[in-house]
Order: C-alpha cells, then sequence, then structure tokens
C-alpha cells in the first residue's frame, strides 16, 4: 500500500482522521520507507515515539509490537 500526505494533513500527525489506533499484529510484520520529509510512528509496550526519515531506511515494525 502506497500513502502520500499532502498539505495540511501534514501537520495534523496523531489527530489525522486516516491516523490508526494503537494495534499490533499476530502473523505479519509491517515495513516502510519514508521516501521524502519524516512520518511519526508510536511503537513498543511503553508508547515510545519516533520521528522517521528517509536517511534511516526501511523500517520494520514485527508481530505483536503494539504501534499506530
Amino acid at each position: 500500500m502506497r500513502t502520500t500526505y499532502l498539505g495540511a494533513a501534514q501537520r495534523q500527525g496523531k489527530s489525522h482522521p486516516q491516523s490508526p489506533p494503537l494495534h499490533l499484529h499476530f502473523d505479519q510484520s509491517e515495513s516502510f520507507y519514508v521516501r521524502q520529509g519524516k512520518v511519526g510512528t508510536t511503537s513498543g509496550w511503553d508508547a515510545h515515539d519516533e520521528a522517521w526519515t528517509q536517511e534511516r531506511g526501511v523500517h520494520e515494525i514485527v508481530p505483536w509490537e503494539p504501534h499506530r
């Protein structure tokens, strides 16, 4: 799946209507790569916030790791 956010959506972060709730996957991992700008994630049982940029490469969220 490819998602592109433009304009005001770039500044809404977690309050954006398409922002998913904190959840986890039992049998699959989720990977993404930031091509431009940055994207934030909340992950782990301690709900750690982190920002991702193109320089950080591919990020994988493993099964059983809570994230949004």
